[in-house]
């Protein structure tokens, strides 16, 4: 299922400056407003997420659908949602 994103109009959301070294096939970050997640990105190839929390440290989800990504930004709260729609269902990995 083909899933087209669209980021709300509000200020809710918002994104990083324009990183040189952004990886391929990455979206740019992307601003959440939560007590516990600071960005998200996603690639749409190999269907990965990343999620920066706050305290710096960066995890990699695998094989995550766009639709969960989407939802993601949606979320009225983007931290509640990671920990009970990513956290322990898709593989994570620790790349800072």
């Amino acid at each position: 299922m083909k899933v087209s994103l669209s980021l709300p109009s509000s200020s809710k959301v918002g994104r990083l400056p324009v990183d040189e070294g952004a990886e391929v096939g990455f979206s740019p970050w992307v601003a959440v407003r939560s007590s516990n997640v600071s960005h998200c990105r996603y690639n749409p190839g190999p269907r990965q997420m990343d999620i920066r929390f706050h305290d710096g440290a960066v995890y990699r989800y695998s094989h995550v659908d766009e639709s969960t990504y989407a939802q993601l930004l949606l979320a009225a709260s983007p931290g509640t949602f990671v920990h009970r729609h990513v956290k322990n269902i898709y593989k994570a990995t620790r790349i800072e």
